[in-house]
């Protein structure tokens, strides 16, 4: 996949410098806003959990490749299998880290409409402690 982002190149009036905008960066064109963010890039979960299930194939035959090597190139392969056991905890992490946000967005939104019911039956304001959010999600 290219990822090809536009920079924008602005002239200085008063000398003849460059400046370089990055629009993913930059407040000009538009606010942050995460609701829209994961869900424009909600395939990259699906494209991770392939990408885990590539790396299992991967150690699982390099695991079995071991039983036939030896000297050097069974060093090698042991170097090729703890890089692809990292490889394989860091996108588990990340999976796992993405799932956590999304039950945390979900858990924020849910808080956020009870509340506004309540509000509309005229009762008063309440604010979730950080303490009960965190003990929410890890439920």
């Amino acid at each position: 996949m290219v990822c090809v982002h536009y920079l924008i190149v602005r002239l200085h009036p008063f000398n003849d410098s460059q400046e370089v905008r990055d629009p993913r960066f930059s407040s000009m064109f538009g606010d942050f806003n995460a609701g829209k963010f994961a869900a424009s890039y909600s395939f990259i979960g699906d494209i991770q959990k392939g990408e885990a299930q590539e790396l299992r194939i991967n150690i699982r035959d390099c695991r079995k490749s071991l039983n036939n090597l030896f000297g050097r190139a069974r060093e090698r392969e042991e170097r090729r299998l703890e890089e692809l056991k990292r490889a394989l905890n860091r996108t588990e992490s990340t999976i796992r880290r993405n799932q956590q946000q999304i039950k945390e967005r979900e858990l924020l939104s849910k808080v956020k409409n009870e509340e506004l019911e309540r509000r509309a039956q005229g009762k008063g304001e309440w604010h979730i402690k950080d303490c009960e959010l965190n003990g929410s999600v890890e439920a």
